[in-house]
């Protein structure tokens, strides 16, 4: 686990020193393919890879559909009982991974991004972003 934490810094290192380009996103890839193939990656370290792999495919129009199904995945994942926190816990402060709140945020702000604005709804209501609701509920074309 130490080392997929050591290719993730350096992953984020290597994309906060360059310019945001669609060349950049793809340059980055190779390290999230990295903790991917490890044997035994930690838990944290997957899905924070996941979570980068997801940022990077929603900025191509050709896969953004798979960051959409890598975001729900990790939705899935994120409400799974198992493993236990005594299992989760040493890998919690390795990696760059959003608090939940915000996590949730970032996956309904890709839902709208998608058109699917009766998701990101459920969502905003459910961890309680209520300019974002608005926002939602603006897009719908709905009032109080």
């Amino acid at each position: 686990p130490c080392e997929q934490a050591l290719v993730l810094v350096y992953l984020v290192q290597v994309s906060k020193s360059q310019a945001k380009t669609e060349i950049q996103s793809w340059e980055m890839m190779p390290y999230c393919q990295c903790v991917f193939k490890q044997d035994r990656p930690g838990a944290f370290a997957k899905m924070a890879a996941t979570l980068h792999a997801a940022r990077f495919e929603r900025e191509r129009n050709r896969t953004r559909e798979r960051s959409l199904v890598r975001m729900e995945k990790l939705v899935e994942v994120l409400q799974l009982p198992q493993p236990g926190a005594v299992k989760r816990l040493p890998g919690i402060f390795t990696v760059d991974f959003p608090p939940l709140p915000l996590f949730h945020k970032e996956y309904g702000e890709m839902l709208i991004a998608m058109a699917m604005v009766g998701a990101a709804l459920v969502v905003f209501e459910k961890y309680e972003h209520w300019d974002s609701l608005i926002v939602c509920y603006q897009l719908l074309q709905k009032t109080a």
